[in-house]
């Protein structure tokens, strides 16, 4: 068994003008007080760069794009990995590497998104983010949590056409059982994080950390001594 020496870490939606280690040429964004200290300590031992550029966005595109080499958007948007790619956990593994997915990315398992997981060893799915049909309940979601992802409240008839305007739209959606109103993917993110504390520990990014700390710290007691 290779011994570990790659982490590869993907977060979505990374503002680089909301990073320590970058100076921001935007002065409102001193007034969120955004602090990223371990990512800026990260940065002080790293490689930085000031022009990198994603070939293929959004989420899918970029994953089959790192995960095989192929440059998907010179032919398609949003789809599976295909029969005929090698991927890089395929490789890793072949090469004798032990792999390990864990993720809170809840896209690699939507219905027509396939084959972004099955080569490692093993992978582990943090449940919940975004509009992951998870949780059924509350019911009636948390008011002001609705607030914070943007849905508004005062116009509930304009939501309720945006519901079937969206069920229209995205046929991979399962209307909810519930009724129009309680549909949109909005609703889905604070079902999935009712019962959350305030702690940071409780969300989704903290949990996928860990894991994969814990996951580091066990299996290179099994590397070395195996």
């Amino acid at each position: 068994m290779s011994d570990l020496n790659v982490l590869f870490i993907s977060i979505d939606s990374l503002r680089k003008d909301m990073l320590g280690a970058y100076d921001s040429p935007f002065d409102w964004v001193e007034d969120l007080s955004v602090e990223t200290p371990n990512l800026d300590q990260f940065a002080e031992k790293s490689i930085t760069f000031d022009s990198h550029y994603a070939g293929s966005l959004p989420c899918m595109p970029a994953r089959r794009e790192w995960d095989t080499g192929i440059q998907e958007f010179l032919w398609r948007g949003w789809g599976p990995t295909e029969a005929y790619d090698t991927t890089l956990p395929e490789k890793a593994r072949n090469a004798g590497v032990l792999t390990k997915l864990i993720t809170d990315h809840f896209h690699l398992f939507q219905h027509g998104s396939s084959g972004y997981y099955e080569d490692y060893h093993g992978f582990e799915f943090i449940r919940g983010h975004e509009d992951d049909l998870w949780k059924t309940q509350p019911y009636g979601p948390d008011q002001i949590l609705l607030q914070q992802v943007g849905y508004d409240l005062e116009d509930a008839q304009e939501e309720i056409t945006a519901e079937v305007s969206d069920a229209a739209a995205n046929p991979n959606h399962v209307l909810d059982p519930y009724d129009l109103e309680h549909y949109r993917p909005r609703w889905k993110y604070v079902r999935n994080v009712a019962e959350f504390d305030d702690n940071e520990e409780d969300f989704f990014a903290a949990k996928v950390f860990s894991s994969a700390a814990d996951w580091i710290e066990n299996n290179v007691i099994f590397t070395t001594k195996g």
